[in-house]
């Protein structure tokens, strides 16, 4: 069978083996056989990111033996997520483009083309047209607003220019009035005549000029006002008059490629350069949207190729960065839901992350769902090979095996990490607990008194005690063994109180209604006369106490447990009680700092001031001396002195405690203890 893994871990050998062998290839035997490696090569691992080459090979094999699968092949090509896509989408333009036609695809592929590409021209002619409606409609739309827009602004300007014309004549009719003033009747012509003679006043002439410059003000206004509605005007009718050729010539130009009447070719020899066009032309747009959907996915996957420092496989650890970059790319490639693609992905991890066994779980919790024996397969792959000591991978992948039934696999996986690493409690109860399910009681049992056997330390073997003990108790239902392996292991070690619990725990539960009184009991008086210590038997005779309080039938073996209790252990335990309940004070941490401190000091103190007295003392030594013996003289000196003190410092005790013993007269001398000169 041939695997993925093993494509992914070949591939780069598998690439320089499909470069060389083809030119050897000269039979038809031969090409069958190439064929079904290319097959097998790009099935495995053509989804692979970093896969273009092994294509690439595929395609210019398929280019020398069989023309006409090359076009179906690039489609599949191009399909995938690879890298330097945009490099190989133009070599195959350039292939479409520079390769005749009937070299390219079979005359039933020529027929299915045209068609469809009459069908496109159809759907796009129907859509210019639709569109060029649109299109005049919101030309059409534009020019109305345009015309009522220069309308509106037409008729305000009239009638600012017929307000500005009223007010004229009103300041025309005001300057009169005020010329004439209050003339007698009869002479308003001869004056009026006069007046249109004289120059006007300086304030009116102020006032014309002013008026003057807010007509022409208004006047440009409007004139500019109408040059921007021409403008909008001309502007509309220019876009329709530019946008319907446009279209008309790209609807013209489609039409023109193939002619909806022109009957389909029998022949590829009679196609037509507008039908070879057209070929042409269709080919590119089914692999326009494949194109651009495969650019997109580059884009998001870029980032994790170029995080991937390390894919070869080496013993010294990834990089936290590393497995991180890792992990989300394949929770990306996950989320895709492209199945092939993303056991490629998981193969080129595991490559690198070979013994992390996070991938190897994640791996199969995301195949378990899809094969179930590729699941078992990656299991037996992970635990043989890789993780050979991971206890967790281990019990899942028996777990895996037992729940589909193949018990053997599972005893093998938990048996290969038995050996591997020996003692582990997890596998040995896994171990018997397989063995229970299936039926084999006997056979549980064994391992776990097996594991009692090999085990090492007290704790360890009293644990596989009180489990060997459950199993038999309730799992063989086998009490009397039960009983008796425990009796065998007090004798063995009679000190120990954990075996007289169980003992005491089997005895209370083995009854099917009622504890068996007499046997409880039995094991009391049994560890009250074992080698526990004083304690110990206490807390048993406390304990029979309360047993038979609850479950004692017989009154007199009751008051005799408590004559007894009284008699023996009630002292010891309430001494134990009264010393648990006395505080603890911790004195020595504050005692040890005082006395280093007054030790310190007084070293210091001595240090300093013997050291002042001994450095004057011997530089006149060496001075009268001359020399270097001066220091010995020093030091011989001082031990003389000394052992005097001490000689008179004795003599002054011993009179002391004569005097002491005889009672001392007043006045009597007191001795001193001599200060001791250490010299530090």
């Amino acid at each position: 069978m041939w695997l993925p893994h093993k494509a992914v871990l070949a591939m780069k050998l598998g690439k320089n083996l499909l470069f060389i062998l083809p030119p050897i290839c000269q039979f038809d035997d031969d090409k069958v056989f190439f064929l079904r490696i290319y097959q097998r090569a790009v099935e495995a691992c053509g989804q692979d990111y970093r896969s273009d080459k092994i294509w690439e090979a595929y395609v210019e094999w398929e280019k020398q033996t069989d023309k006409y699968r090359v076009l179906k092949l690039y489609r599949q090509f191009l399909g995938c997520v690879i890298q330097r896509h945009q490099y190989h989408f133009d070599k195959f333009r350039e292939w479409i483009f520079f390769t005749p036609v009937k070299d390219m695809v079979t005359m039933e592929d020529i027929k299915e083309l045209l068609t469809r590409h009459k069908a496109e021209a159809e759907r796009r002619r129907i859509e210019t047209e639709k569109k060029i409606k649109e299109e005049e409609e919101q030309a059409r739309a534009a020019a109305e607003e345009a015309a009522r827009l220069a309308e509106e602004q037409r008729k305000q300007a009239e009638e600012e220019e017929a307000k500005i014309q009223e007010d004229i004549k009103r300041m025309q009719e005001e300057q009169k009035m005020a010329v004439l003033g209050d003339q007698p009747p009869g002479i308003e012509e001869v004056t009026m005549e006069g007046v249109e003679d004289q120059e006007p006043a300086p304030v009116e002439a102020e006032e014309e000029a002013v008026q003057e410059e807010a007509v022409k003000e208004e006047a440009e206004e409007e004139e500019k006002v109408e040059d921007v509605v021409a403008m909008q005007e001309d502007a509309v009718e220019e876009i329709k008059e530019e946008e319907k050729p446009e279209a008309v010539e790209q609807m013209t130009e489609d039409f023109d490629k193939v002619d909806m009447e022109e009957p389909l070719p029998d022949s590829p020899e009679a196609l037509t350069a507008k039908q070879e066009a057209a070929i042409r032309e269709q080919m590119l747009l089914d692999m326009a949207p494949i194109h651009e959907k495969i650019l997109a996915e580059i884009e998001e996957v870029v980032t994790f190729e170029d995080g991937i420092k390390r894919p070869y496989f080496h013993v010294k650890e990834l990089e936290r960065v590393q497995l991180k970059n890792w992990k989300n790319y394949l929770n990306l490639i996950i989320e895709k839901k492209n199945n092939p693609r993303t056991i490629i992905l998981f193969e080129r991890c595991l490559i690198a992350c070979a013994f992390y066994e996070g991938f190897w779980i994640k791996y199969i919790n995301f195949m378990s769902d899809i094969d179930k024996e590729v699941t078992s397969s990656i299991y037996r792959r992970a635990c043989m090979v890789h993780l050979v000591k991971k206890p967790y991978i281990h019990l899942n992948w028996a777990a895996f095996e037992e729940e589909r039934g193949n018990l053997e696999i599972a005893r093998e996986a938990l048996d290969h990490i038995d050996k591997g690493m020996p003692g582990l409690i997890a596998v040995i109860l896994r171990r018997a607990g397989l063995e229970r399910r299936t039926g084999n009681i006997e056979q549980g049992g064994d391992i776990i008194k097996l594991a009692i056997e090999n085990c090492r330390g007290r704790e360890t073997r009293d644990f596989w005690i009180n489990k060997y003990i459950g199993y038999l108790q309730y799992s063989a239902k086998e009490i009397d063994v039960a009983r008796k392996f425990l009796n065998e292991q007090i004798e063995r070690n009679p000190r120990n109180k954990k075996l007289y619990v169980r003992l005491l725990d089997l005895e209370h539960s083995s009854g099917t209604q009622y504890p068996n009184c007499a046997a409880v009991v039995a094991v009391f008086d049994k560890a009250l006369t074992s080698s526990l210590t004083i304690e110990e038997k206490a807390g048993f005779s406390h304990r029979r106490l309360t047993f038979l309080e609850e479950f004692g039938d017989n009154v007199t073996a009751i008051i005799s447990a408590y004559e007894d209790h009284n008699k023996n252990w009630k002292t010891v335990l309430d001494e134990k009680k009264k010393e648990s309940s006395v505080p603890i004070k911790d004195y020595k941490r504050r005692d040890n700092y005082s006395n280093n401190r007054n030790y310190n000091r007084d070293r210091n103190y001595n240090r300093d001031r013997n050291y002042n007295h001994q450095n004057n003392y011997n530089q006149n030594n060496f001075n009268n001396q001359g020399g270097a013996g001066g220091y010995n003289m020093n030091y011989n000196m001082q031990h003389a002195q000394q052992q005097q003190q001490y000689q008179q410092w004795y003599s002054q005790y011993a009179q002391q405690q004569q005097f002491a013993a005889q009672g001392a007269p007043q006045g009597a001398p007191q001795y001193q203890q001599p200060q001791q000169n250490r010299g530090y």
